[in-house]
């Protein structure tokens, strides 16, 4: 009966060990994770950020190639 006792304190004492390992493992997953979202929240600003900057690059390079066909078109139109 004692060593009954004694294997059952001592299975107690290996599972909460191994609760305690469990749970500190957790906490330093959740932490991972939390530096995770922080990380991707910053590219998803980044990608936000350099997809307005194409956009106006784009509408500008469009006023441009615009003007540059009048130009041309007026030039043609000069030399005839």
């Amino acid at each position: 009966m004692q060593k009954l006792k004694k294997d059952l304190k001592t299975l107690k004492k290996q599972k909460e060990t191994e609760a305690k390992r469990i749970m500190k493992e957790l906490k330093s997953k959740e932490e991972e994770l939390e530096s995770c979202k922080g990380t991707i929240q910053i590219k998803e600003v980044a990608i936000e950020s350099l997809n307005s900057i194409v956009k106006d690059h784009r509408e500008k390079l469009q006023e441009m190639k615009t003007a540059l066909l009048q130009a041309n078109k007026d030039a043609n139109c000069k030399t005839w």
